[in-house]
């Protein structure tokens, strides 16, 4: 599969909890920030705040706002979040996130993040605590070129 910076697909993340089935892995959007070997980054691209769950809609830090208008493969205002760890991915396991999508409109790449955000998304990355440096420095380089 061949991605760009900010290409969205979807995956089965086992990093994320699944509150259906109250285990690890759940399908979700996820945002290429180094597409492609020998580094795979993808941030996560969630619908909800995580500190309170239920009634607290102020945005973690490192946490961007993705309005549906601008991104009509959501399926409702979400944010993209810069701030905690990003989700590592072979290229099998890329394979595999295609191959096991159930839905066809989930496969391969569902939509691109508004060019607009990358102000706000280099801030985020550039500011991140999580991150280490080598990849602040691979996710700013691929996102250079971009606007």
């Amino acid at each position: 599969m061949i991605l760009r910076p900010l290409d969205v697909i979807w995956i089965l993340d086992q990093g994320a909890y699944n509150p259906r089935t109250d285990a690890p892995g759940k399908w979700k959007p996820v945002v290429a920030m180094v597409p492609g070997p020998p580094d795979w980054v993808f941030f996560r691209i969630n619908s909800r705040h995580h500190e309170g769950r239920h009634g607290c809609h102020r945005l973690r830090p490192g946490s961007i706002a993705l309005a549906r208008a601008d991104h009509p493969f959501l399926d409702h205002d979400s944010f993209l979040y810069c701030g905690g760890p990003p989700v590592a991915l072979d290229e099998g396991q890329l394979a595999d996130a295609v191959s096991q999508q159930r839905i066809p409109e989930r496969r391969g790449v569902v939509g691109r993040i508004a060019l607009f955000l990358l102000p706000e998304i280099r801030t985020a990355v550039g500011q991140s605590e999580v991150l280490t440096e080598e990849t602040r420095d691979a996710i700013l380089a691929a996102l250079t070129n971009l606007g």
